[in-house]
């Protein structure tokens, strides 16, 4: 799954996605629970 897909699920720009990839900002809960399921993991 490219950034840009994962960005679009999560409802985020690539942009914030990819600041949470390299560290730069964290997500907040809600946005926790998104990423887990679009990777289909547990929190």
């Amino acid at each position: 799954m490219s950034q840009s897909e994962v960005a679009e699920q999560v409802g985020v720009c690539q942009s914030t996605y990819f600041a949470w990839k390299n560290g730069r900002s964290s997500p907040n809960a809600k946005y926790y629970v998104k990423l887990a399921t679009a990777f289909g993991v547990d929190l």
